[in-house]
């Protein structure tokens, strides 16, 4: 039985925490080993597609462009895309708060209000945009991130995902959330290994 209970142990202690803070406005990412024990060994991702530098957060926000993939990111917010001008691409952004039609009654004061303020791209819906932005965020954590930064055991080290969602998050758009990430590869059948939870953003902080 010990022994058993060790092997649990030890199969803990070598997984990676990755926080995903997928947020309206800004999102960012942090991450650690489970066996780290300082708040000091958590490593936040501060290199970004387009980021022209260091920072720790990174629009929510999408342009599209027929024939490539989804602009995401300090990408889409660049100076060389124009907000609202005639020929340029649409930057679409706060897209996630259509998930929960209660959230944007309170923001906006009525649905219609909110698709005028939030527009989408006609052949998509605010589910669609949440995984085209996620799905890139996974590929860079995956790919540009972890894979540089433990390349010879990432594929055998298990990852839990942990997204903070609002505390007013209705169960309908934490569901959207959960299966828009899961869509997008965070603890997806693709690595059956790892696993992805949701937690509060007030119990994200108390856990600080």
């Amino acid at each position: 039985m010990s022994g058993e209970h060790s092997g649990v142990v030890s199969r803990q202690r070598h997984r990676m925490l990755v926080a995903v803070d997928f947020g309206t406005t800004y999102s960012g990412v942090a991450y650690c080993l489970s066996s780290n024990t300082s708040l000091s060994d958590i490593e936040t991702i501060t290199t970004w597609p387009g980021s022209g530098g260091s920072v720790e957060k990174v629009p929510t926000e999408l342009v599209y462009i027929p024939g490539q993939q989804p602009k995401w990111g300090p990408e889409a917010s660049g100076s060389h895309y124009s907000r609202g001008t005639k020929g340029h691409p649409e930057i679409y952004g706060r897209f996630k708060l259509l998930l929960d039609p209660s959230v944007c009654s309170d923001v906006y004061g009525d649905l219609d209000d909110a698709a005028s303020r939030i527009p989408l791209p006609a052949n998509k819906t605010a589910f669609q945009l949440c995984f085209d932005y996620l799905d890139q965020l996974y590929m860079h954590i995956m790919d540009n991130i972890l894979e540089k930064r433990m390349p010879d055991i990432l594929a055998s080290t298990p990852i839990e995902f942990i997204f903070t969602v609002p505390a007013i998050w209705s169960h309908k758009a934490q569901e959207a959330t959960r299966a828009a990430a899961v869509k997008a590869g965070f603890g997806s059948s693709g690595r059956p290994i790892d696993t992805m939870t949701m937690i509060s953003e007030p119990e994200a902080a108390a856990a600080q």
